[in-house]
């Protein structure tokens, strides 16, 4: 009887899908091994590396430096901004110095402040802040100033909100041993009640007051800024004689800053006018405009009388 031999043909659609299976899966497994190598190298890196610690010396060095931001605007070929530069070189001597990405984060924001709000330079220097925000927020979540920095980009972008959030997170938690101390929570303290007011809650500025208060009581002769504010709430939940106190003490303890005693004046002229008092509204007007001519504030109230006299 005759031997068969029977032949296995592999067809080449079916040869090329094995070597295709082959290849892949020894891909694969290289691509896998590559990703829990880094992976492991990354966590051995995290696990293993020293706890965070203030670089407090940049700290000093970029509030030492006397930075033009304006000028740098204008002609930001013209050179680099100090703190800037300080901070990019921490950065390259030391990838995980934090404070650098932080202290980085805020001189963006507020170039950005100093920027025509909504231009390509704004956008860039908002952006630029925020990706050294989200460093900051994933390396040192539970830092106060973390929370005051993304404090800074939510009114940047209007987020009144998540402004007044993020501040209250930093309030609980900011130290207050030493004077600095004490000024730096006044300050923030000053940024919260700015923020509660403009919320655009129904009760804003009555929440605003006791925090403005607080700010008052911690930052004494430095509080301008929050007493303007309050003076504004008292006017507008209708505490007149609270709004003309604030606004005298401003006329009266900040003469060195001409536009914020030019904005007293005039919320003085906005009670009188409130009250029907147009003559004594008229005076406050005629300082508030003689400290500072273009003060819109000012201009805006002279506008309403002259139409009301219409």
């Amino acid at each position: 009887m005759k031997n068969l031999k029977s032949e296995v043909r592999i067809s080449p659609k079916v040869f090329a899908i094995i070597v295709f299976l082959c290849v892949g899966t020894g891909a694969l497994a290289i691509v896998s091994l590559i990703f829990w190598l880094s992976f492991g190298r990354f966590m051995y890196v995290e696990l293993t590396s020293p706890e965070f610690v203030e670089n407090e010396a940049l700290i000093k060095a970029v509030r030492d430096s006397s930075d033009d931001l304006n000028a740098y605007l204008k002609n930001p070929a013209g050179g680099e901004l100090q703190s800037l530069k300080l901070c990019e070189d921490a950065i390259k001597r030391d990838p995980r110095d934090w404070t650098a990405y932080r202290l980085r984060a805020g001189i963006y924001f507020d170039l950005a402040w100093q920027a025509k709000r909504g231009s390509d330079q704004w956008h860039q220097f908002v952006d630029a802040g925020y990706d050294d925000l989200m460093v900051v927020m994933v390396r040192t979540p539970e830092h106060p100033w973390a929370f005051v920095v993304a404090a800074d980009h939510a009114e940047l972008v209007g987020a009144y909100d998540t402004m007044a959030a993020n501040l209250r997170q930093a309030v609980e938690i900011l130290p207050q041993k030493t004077a600095q101390d004490r000024t730096h929570y006044g300050r923030v303290l000053e940024s919260l009640g700015r923020a509660t007011m403009n919320t655009g809650e129904r009760n804003a500025c009555v929440d605003a007051i006791p925090v403005l208060t607080q700010a008052i009581e911690v930052l004494g002769d430095e509080s301008v800024n929050s007493r303007l504010n309050r003076g504004i709430c008292y006017f507008l939940t209708g505490h007149h004689e609270g709004a003309i106190g604030d606004y005298r003490w401003i006329i009266a303890n900040a003469s060195e800053h001409p536009t914020l005693v030019a904005e007293a004046e005039a919320g003085i002229a906005e009670v009188y006018i409130k009250q029907k008092n147009l003559e004594d509204a008229q005076l406050w007007i005629d300082r508030a405009l003689e400290h500072d001519p273009d003060n819109a504030f000012a201009q805006r109230l002279q506008k309403e009388i002259d139409e009301d006299k219409n």
